[in-house]
């Protein structure tokens, strides 16, 4: 869109009340150049309100949803909308009489957009556009404001410039080159380090997209090393898929104890192999973003598992020695909606990438979750004693490439003579079946998606999973 005659150019759409908020508002600027006449203008997107004023050459407008209280607190004369902003970000839309669209901001409290870690979205300040003459709907170009306007909201201060220019500016970030483990590194307190800093680092994409509105998964380097992906309503045009090498630049933070960056710009570089899961018979700050697996677990209730409950449900599980991890079960993943997926005295392989979510704070040492990424995660294991054959997955059976187009081969790190090879696809139906000592199989037919490979020895089964590109 070229340049508007009427530019939004302040916007407070979380103010820190912890009530019903009375400050939000929309700050509107004449960049025309001369007098403007927005009689009969129309906000079409967002809240409600019509114009009928006629705006001197750089006038500002305020419409807010509490013309008093913005009078009262902030000695601000406003006109009133009807409606309120989205805490998540919304569309705002202003068209002229005839219906033009003149300006249109499609907010955010990730992403490119300020967020809480700048200090907007409830901590205190607006958001303002850093040069008037930039691009507003482009979050790179908004900045949390820094002008205290003395008022005070439940015990914190209101930053902003309603009615007046703003005083941000437009400051190039300086991105720093860190590794993984340097990112995740976490303080007395389970925080991490880093917090706030501005870095650039890249991994391997491991799991499934947990935020249909924009971007939630784990980056993991090759040792196994991961951090949390998480953008609000900005996908930067990208669709995960596993296995992908991305490189991204954003603020560290964390949610509940899981360290995470937010991006403000993501590049797919190409295809990579996903790690192995490593096996553990704990969770903690050291599975926390690493792809790891629970052999020989049992269900405490398989009651638990609620197909379609929520935004997902817990199990809880144990191993013979009575720990007990919990299994976090999310709606965005295709185990959300499986029923009969256990039996109560059942013993499982339970593959995921590991979590957190400890809302006590400000220490973050619980609340650690397994989190499977699709149905292939869970396996039962099955002995049989008079071929001693057990099945699990195993990081024995090495695939690549993975993601794979056609052909894909194993090493397997026993010297036992293969007998059978077949590929699963997600609802455990079986694909592809080819017998004889062979070392690779074409699945070049197969649709894209996530599947297994059972690699069969007279002695055992080995599992192990995969991407069809």
């Amino acid at each position: 869109m070229a340049q508007s005659e009427l530019t939004i150019t302040e916007i407070s759409y979380n103010p820190p009340e912890s009530n019903t908020d009375s400050l939000e508002y929309i700050e509107i600027l004449n960049t025309s150049g001369g007098v403007l006449d927005v009689t009969g203008w129309t906000f079409t997107k967002g809240v409600e309100y019509t114009f009928d004023q006629v705006l001197a050459a750089d006038e500002y407008v305020v419409v807010a949803v509490n013309a008093n209280a913005m009078q009262s607190v902030l000695g601000v004369t406003a006109q009133q909308f009807m409606g309120a902003l989205t805490n998540g970000g919304e569309e705002i839309e202003i068209a002229d009489a005839s219906g033009n669209v003149m300006d249109y901001v499609d907010y955010s409290d990730s992403g490119a957009w300020p967020s809480s870690a700048n200090g907007t979205d409830g901590a205190g300040a607006s958001i303002e556009l850093c040069d008037i003459n930039s691009n507003n709907s482009d979050g790179s170009n908004w900045r949390a404001a820094t002008n205290d306007t003395g008022a005070i909201a439940d015990g914190t201060a209101y930053l902003g410039t309603p009615g007046t220019a703003n005083t941000v500016v437009c400051m190039d970030v300086t991105f720093m080159d860190v590794t993984i483990e340097e990112a995740v590194a976490n303080d007395a307190n389970g925080e991490p380090v880093m917090d706030g800093a501005s870095v650039r680092l890249s991994g391997i994409v491991h799991g499934v997209n947990l935020n249909p509105d924009g971007l939630q998964f784990t980056i993991i380097n090759s040792d196994n090393e991961g951090i949390g992906l998480f953008s609000g309503s900005e996908t930067f045009g990208y669709t995960v898929m596993e296995g992908d090498n991305v490189t991204v630049e954003g603020s560290i933070g964390q949610f509940n104890g899981l360290t995470q960056i937010s991006p403000v710009s993501l590049v797919a570089n190409g295809a990579d192999t996903p790690v192995s899961p490593r096996e553990v018979t704990m969770l903690d700050e050291s599975t926390e973003s690493s792809l790891v697996v629970f052999e020989e677990m049992i269900p405490v209730d398989i009651a638990q598992w609620t197909p379609g409950a929520g935004s997902g449900f817990n199990v809880d599980f144990a191993d013979d020695a009575g720990n007990m991890i919990t299994v976090r079960i999310d709606n965005d993943t295709d185990l959300f909606t499986a029923e009969n997926v256990l039996e109560q005295n059942g013993n499982y392989s339970i593959t995921g990438i590991g979590g957190q979510f400890d809302n006590e704070g400000p220490e973050y040492f619980d609340g650690y979750q397994l989190l499977p990424r699709y149905a292939l995660d869970i396996s039962q294991l099955i002995v049989d004693n008079t071929n001693d054959i057990q099945q699990s997955l195993n990081s024995d059976l090495k695939v690549f490439p993975n993601p794979v187009d056609a052909t894909l081969s194993w090493e397997l790190e026993s010297t036992d003579q293969v007998t059978a090879v077949s590929v699963m696809n997600q609802m455990a139906q079986q694909v592809r079946v080819v017998d004889g000592n062979v070392t690779s199989i074409d699945v070049a037919d197969l649709m894209s998606g996530y599947y297994t490979v059972r690699v069969q020895t007279a002695h055992q089964s080995y599992f192990q999973t995969f991407v069809k590109k």
